[in-house]
Parts: structure tokens; C-alpha cells; sequence
């Protein structure tokens, strides 16, 4: 019976490790994560806006911090999916939009 709860324990933590709790708490924030794997899926390059266009990264990073869908979207961009939550429920959506049609970056 031990041995049951114990690996019942094991699964959990492993999952809750898994979680974007955990991830943001070992490394700082998943958001950051989710940011450039939504901006590499767009062809825009992370580093050239985090360094050209500073107070645009700032502003992308914020928002992504604060969206309470970031589990939808770590799905959608583990399918490969970054058109879905660029238009229906990205915050940023707007901003990496006008990023690639301009193609400044």
C-alpha cells in the first residue's frame, strides 16, 4: 500500500513539474518561452527585436506575462498551431501581425 502512494506521489510531482508553475518557477517565466516559439513559428527573429526594437519586446513579453491562456497557447504552438492563437485569443496577436506583414524584422 505504501509503495502505491508513494509512486501516486511520484506522478503527481512529476506532472506538477511538467506544469507552467513549476517551469516559470525553475527558469524564470514559460511566457518567455511561449514568446519566442511564437515568434520563431512567425519567421521573426527574438534577438533582432529584443535588441531593435526594445521597448516593443518589453511590451510583448508584459502582455504574454499577463495572459491567462498561456496553456492553450503552449498547446496550440506544440502543434505547430501559431495562426489559431493569432487570431483568436493572442494579446499580442495584433503587434507580431503588423511585425510580419511590414516584415521590418
Amino acid at each position: 500500500m505504501n509503495d502505491c502512494l508513494a509512486q501516486l506521489a511520484r506522478s503527481k510531482l512529476q506532472s506538477w513539474r511538467q506544469g507552467a508553475d513549476f517551469n516559470r518557477k525553475l527558469h524564470g517565466c514559460c511566457d518567455v518561452v511561449l514568446l519566442s516559439e511564437r515568434l520563431q513559428q512567425l519567421r521573426l527573429d527574438l534577438d533582432y527585436v529584443r535588441v531593435c526594437c526594445p521597448s516593443t519586446y518589453q511590451e510583448l513579453e508584459r502582455t504574454c506575462a499577463s495572459c491567462k491562456l498561456q496553456r492553450l497557447c503552449a498547446q496550440d504552438l506544440a502543434r505547430g498551431d501559431v495562426e489559431s492563437g493569432m487570431r483568436s485569443y493572442c494579446p499580442n496577436g495584433p503587434t507580431m501581425d503588423a511585425m510580419v506583414v511590414n516584415r521590418v524584422l
